[in-house]
């Protein structure tokens, strides 16, 4: 694996809500998904931060 699979692009400006999705493969029996989200661990994406201090 490569640092780029390790990145995700996204809008500045824009709330992001990361999930978790679980899939289970059974062989011939179709597959099975579970979803997993996190509001606490919610983040709006800005262009540049700027600390004031």
């Amino acid at each position: 694996m490569n640092d780029k699979c390790l990145q995700i692009i996204v809008n500045s400006m824009h709330r992001y809500q990361p999930n978790i999705h679980v899939v289970v493969h059974a062989d011939g029996n179709g597959r099975q998904c579970r979803t997993f989200s996190f509001p606490n661990t919610s983040f709006m994406a800005v262009t540049a931060y700027q600390n004031h201090r």
